[in-house]
């Protein structure tokens, strides 16, 4: 019983400098004069979104894709597929809305499902229509955090490449970065679409 308290002591306080993080971290990359992109109008799709271009630095990671299978008000579960040394393999994911109780929440706090959050990833970028965003992603569980910035893309305008002003804001926060995707992501993936667990 005491253990049980020890590790929900844990994992409050774990996830209350979460919370502190993201807050500071939303503070940070936003003036007053700032827009907000909402990050539940970017997810909620049946499109895979597909990171096309990336700061981090693992080269053991291409064709990363993320395929939503639920949304509500407060949160979205999607999997999140990719080739890792060369294996296709993937997981899933629970990111929870943040700020919460807003209507056009700009990041998500994610985990496994039903696990402690791992970081987030807060939307400082998208399209007016929405087909592609730039994500600055946090991993704060960790004794050495680390982040990174991401620019993703739906699959439907995938082929045709991000749209122009995405790639310049990209450029801004990322001047040097990597293509995740090319076409043969397409292929080794089969059917983005399918769940893989």
């Amino acid at each position: 019983m005491k253990t049980m308290a020890s590790k929900t002591l844990l994992a409050l306080l774990q996830l209350s400098t979460l919370l502190g993080i993201v807050i500071s971290e939303i503070h940070v990359h936003m003036d007053p004069n700032a827009k907000l992109y909402d990050i539940k109008m970017f997810m909620n799709t049946t499109e895979p979104i597909w990171t096309y271009n990336t700061t981090l630095t693992s080269d053991n990671i291409k064709c990363r894709v993320d395929k939503m299978f639920n949304i509500s008000d407060t949160a979205v579960n999607f999997n999140r597929s990719m080739i890792y040394k060369g294996n296709k393999t993937g997981y899933p994911v629970e990111g929870t809305f943040f700020p919460y109780n807003t209507s056009d929440p700009n990041a998500i706090l994610f985990g496994e499902p039903g696990g402690l959050k791992e970081g987030y990833e807060l939307m400082i970028y998208g399209t007016d229509n929405y087909t592609c965003a730039v994500m600055n992603v946090s991993i704060t569980f960790t004794a050495d955090p680390f982040f990174w910035f991401d620019m993703r893309v739906t699959n439907s305008s995938v082929e045709s490449g991000p749209a122009k002003e995405c790639q310049d804001f990209f450029k801004t926060v990322a001047p040097q970065s990597r293509q995740f995707y090319s076409s043969s992501c397409q292929k080794t993936l089969v059917n983005p679409t399918a769940a893989i667990v």
